[in-house]
């Protein structure tokens, strides 16, 4: 129970985090969803413990596997050439390397379980060598430096 007597319950986290791989193509932009997805999913891993976080954004799927096929769908959906926003695959594999080297008490931190070492076939870690292979993302000069 948290303020003024409201009960929170973080049940929908996990749900929210699903929508990280989803993408809108009906609407203006389709990553829009997505984006506030991991907007939310992005602020609770930097404010708890990872633990905390894993708990949440996992809910009842403790190999972490529809977190880490979700983030691996987000990564692999293709930027929008017209936006000048930021890109959902440029946040994500900025978490992945903002989270690679923080301890915890478990054997596995937020990037680990997005790059898939949590035994998912679709994972992040599989996207980014597909990335890395495309001369198209390591020449391009929007996509370069991710390369990089």
């Amino acid at each position: 129970t948290g303020a003024h007597g409201w009960n929170y319950s973080f049940n929908i986290l996990p749900i929210i985090v699903e929508h990280i791989g989803y993408s809108a193509y009906s609407l203006s932009n389709p990553q829009g969803i997505a984006l506030n997805a991991f907007c939310l999913t992005s602020y609770i891993s930097q404010t708890m413990p990872q633990d905390d976080c894993l708990r949440l954004l996992c809910g009842t799927d403790v190999c972490g596997i529809r977190l880490s096929r979700s983030f691996s769908r987000g990564l692999s959906e293709p930027p929008r050439e017209d936006s000048s926003t930021c890109h959902l695959r440029d946040v994500i594999l900025d978490m992945i390397l903002n989270n690679i080297g923080l301890h915890t008490e478990s054997s596995l931190n937020l990037s680990l379980m997005m790059l898939g070492l949590n035994g998912s076939k679709q994972n992040c870690l599989n996207v980014i060598l597909d990335l890395i292979n495309s001369s198209h993302f390591i020449l391009s000069r929007k996509t370069s430096s991710s390369a990089s």
